[in-house]
């Protein structure tokens, strides 16, 4: 078990429920088994291909999490769990922002 906590190992915790989507690497790419027509999944991992820059703190992460926007306005991809993303605790989400801010920059795509 990993203590709930604002932690990196929280967050790593946390985001093994994203990698279904975003890959092992949380990088992003064609989601395996998806229907065609859906959109490819965002990289996670911090660097120049990545969803992280939009965010510029926990709190716009988390406003992401719970209302499926961006902080431009526009709305993320339809196929994101947002029902379930907005049940995040204040904990989880911070901790989730915290362990993907901590990962290795990744190339889009790459699994």
């Amino acid at each position: 078990p990993v203590p709930a906590a604002v932690t990196v190992a929280h967050g790593r915790y946390v985001g093994q429920g994203c990698q279904g989507c975003h890959g092992p690497q949380l990088s992003g790419g064609k989601v395996p088994g998806a229907p065609p027509d859906w959109p490819a999944a965002a990289n996670l991992t911090p660097g120049e291909d990545s969803a992280l820059p939009r965010y510029r703190d926990a709190a716009a992460f988390k406003a992401m999490l719970r209302s499926g926007r961006r902080p431009d306005g526009s709305a993320v991809s339809r196929v994101m769990p947002f029902e379930a993303l907005a049940q995040l605790d204040d904990v989880d989400a911070e901790a989730l922002y915290l362990y993907l801010n901590s990962l290795p920059p990744r190339a889009a795509g790459q699994r």
